[in-house]
């Protein structure tokens, strides 16, 4: 499921790219950037990825760590399992 979700970010984030892009076709960006294609569409590809990779490793350290934090707490049968586990390592 968090795969999933992970997808749909990354389709969502080059959708909002292209709607940015068709916004500012007619300025003078706009006109610089599509005449000089050869160029600019490399490294629009490269900033994106490395965008994507920035987020990728934002999301996992930060946002993630997280929910399944919660995820774990709001989950009876984890929880059982931690208090067995718990349980364990006291009577050990």
């Amino acid at each position: 499921m968090l795969k999933l979700r992970d997808n749909i970010r990354y389709v969502q984030f080059i959708l909002i790219l292209f709607v940015f892009l068709e916004a500012y076709k007619d300025t003078p960006f706009g006109m610089w950037f599509f005449s000089h294609k050869m160029l600019t569409y490399p490294a629009f590809l490269v900033l994106f990825f490395a965008i994507s990779i920035g987020i990728g490793a934002l999301d996992k350290k930060y946002i993630r760590t997280a929910e399944l934090g919660e995820i774990a707490e709001t989950n009876p049968i984890l929880m059982d399992i931690k208090k067995k586990v718990d349980e364990m390592h006291e009577n050990s």
